[in-house]
C-alpha cells in the first residue's frame, strides 16, 4: 500500500465516521447512553496519552535478560537431551549433576524444537499415553498435553524430569523471542518486530474496545502478556 492509497483510504473513513457521527449521538441520547459515551471518549484519550509517552527500554536490562534466558534455554535444551540419551542406554550420561551436558552431534539424541522428534520419542519410543490430539488427528505436544501426561509420573521419574525441561525450554524460548529480541530502531526492521523510537523509547499501541471485559489492551509489544520477570527492562 503506498502513502497516497493510504491518505485516500484514511480520508475516506474519516469522512464517513464524521457523517455518521450526529446520527449515533441522537441514538444515544434517546437510550439514555450519553454518560457511557463521555466514558468511553475518556478512555480513548487515555490510550492516546499512554501510545505518546511511551516506556523507556532499558537497553543493558534487556541485554542481561536476553543473557540469562539464553543460558537457560542451553541448559533446558542440554537436560533435554541428557535424559532422552539416558533412556537410550547412552552409559556416559549422568542425570544426578546439576551442570547442563551438552552432547556432540553424534550423540544428538533429541532436539526439544522438534516437533516429529517430540511424538516420536513419547508416544513411540516411551510409548506413553497420549492426552490430547490435534485438530488434524496426530499426538499433541501443547502444554496443557504435557501438564497432563506429567501428572500421570513419579515426580522423580526421568521422563517427568524430560517433560518438565521441554516445558520451561518452550516457555523461555517464546518469551526470548516475543518480548526480548524484537526491538530494533529501524522501523522497517524487521517487519514484525517492535520499534524503538529516537529517544529511547517503545511506543505500544493501547485499544478500549478488543477485550471484551472491558479493560485496556495493548499491542506491539503486548505488555499485559509480557511475564512479570521480563518486565525490569521497561
Amino acid at each position: 500500500t503506498s502513502d497516497a492509497e493510504l491518505a485516500k483510504y484514511c480520508n475516506r473513513d474519516v469522512a464517513i465516521t464524521f457523517r455518521a457521527a450526529g446520527q449515533l449521538l441522537q441514538r444515544l441520547q434517546l437510550r439514555s447512553l450519553t454518560s457511557v459515551y463521555k466514558l468511553d471518549m475518556g478512555q480513548q484519550d487515555l490510550c492516546r496519552d499512554l501510545h505518546k509517552v511511551g516506556l523507556f527500554l532499558i537497553e543493558p536490562e534487556r541485554a542481561r535478560i536476553e543473557r540469562e534466558l539464553t543460558v537457560s534455554i542451553t541448559r533446558q535444551r542440554a537436560t533435554c537431551k541428557a535424559i532422552a540419551a539416558s533412556l537410550g542406554g547412552d552409559e556416559r550420561i549422568n542425570l544426578d549433576t546439576e551442570e547442563p551436558v551438552i552432547i556432540d552431534e553424534e550423540g544428538d539424541v533429541i532436539n526439544p524444537g522438534s516437533y516429529p522428534q517430540i511424538v516420536s520419542l513419547l508416544f513411540e519410543k516411551w510409548n506413553l499415553p497420549v492426552q490430547t490430539y490435534t485438530k488434524n488427528g496426530e499426538p499433541s505436544t501443547e502444554e496443557s498435553a504435557l501438564i497432563a501426561l506429567a501428572a500421570t509420573m513419579p515426580a522423580r521419574e526421568p521422563r517427568r524430569r524430560f517433560i518438565m525441561a521441554l516445558r520451561k525450554y518452550r516457555k523461555q524460548i517464546q518469551a526470548r523471542a516475543t518480548y526480548v529480541r524484537r526491538y530494533g530502531a529501524d522501523p522497517n526492521y524487521p517487519a514484525s518486530g517492535i520499534y524503538v523510537w529516537p529517544d529511547g523509547r517503545v511506543r505500544s499501541t493501547y485499544s478500549a474496545h478488543v477485550v471484551p471485559g472491558g479493560r485496556l489492551a495493548s499491542s506491539k509489544p503486548g505488555l499485559q502478556n509480557a511475564p512479570r520477570r521480563l518486565r525490569a527492562m521497561y
